[in-house]
């Protein structure tokens, strides 16, 4: 074997054993979410944002977006246009969606912890087996959206609007109600709605059945 041979076996077997970095997300992308106002079509899939201080981006349009299995830490997409996004699977934490454009969105099995949506339209997104536990949805619009599912315990749903949305088999036992417009036939799709205050300020404690003062 000479000796030119022996050094192209050897550069392809030193190549085979070097690392092929490749990421889910796609890093062009990640540039235009920091550095321009559009970001439409994006794709963040499985991008890590691990922050303990509010960070938010300057693209203000991220509309069709692909946030999808994300870990999202104290992110602020207050305001931001989020149409048609992608959240499927997503874990987010104290992330901030106060007055931003969700509608038609997924956030199917994803889960957000100390998550705020106040005043945000959610009309006609997907939150199918998602966990928003203790999430804020005071004044949002969730019309015609899917909680089928979900577990919303606890949360803050004052003033929402609920009109023909879907909250088949979902769980928002200690949730606040007040002054949304929630329908009879809602509450009985729910799996469980124990100790929720009702749109009209009472509780709800399956007839006196339920002690919600523990």
């Amino acid at each position: 074997m000479d000796v030119k041979m022996k050094k192209n076996i050897f550069a392809i077997g030193f190549w085979g054993l070097m690392p092929i970095i490749s990421f889910a997300y796609i890093p062009s992308d990640i540039d235009k979410l920091n550095k321009s106002d559009n970001c439409q079509q994006c794709d963040i899939t499985e991008y890590i944002i691990n922050n303990y201080q509010k960070e938010t981006f300057l693209a203000e349009n991220l509309n069709h977006s692909y946030w999808t299995a994300a870990y999202l830490r104290n992110v602020d997409f207050r305001k931001k246009s989020l149409i048609h996004s992608n959240f499927v699977v997503s874990r987010m934490f104290e992330t901030i969606f106060d007055e931003s454009d969700l509608s038609n969105s997924n956030f199917s099995n994803s889960e957000c912890e100390q998550c705020s949506l106040k005043y945000t339209k959610l009309k006609n997104s997907n939150f199918y087996k998602a966990n928003f536990e203790y999430a804020q949805f005071t004044n949002a619009d969730l019309s015609s959206a899917s909680l089928e599912k979900g577990v919303f315990s606890h949360a803050q749903f004052m003033n929402a609007n609920f009109l023909g949305a879907n909250l088949s088999g979902a769980n928002l036992s200690r949730a606040n109600l007040y002054g949304s417009n929630i329908t009879q036939k809602q509450l009985d799709s729910l799996s469980f709605y124990r100790c929720a205050t009702l749109p009209d300020g009472s509780v709800y404690d399956e007839n006196g059945e339920i002690d919600c003062d523990q």
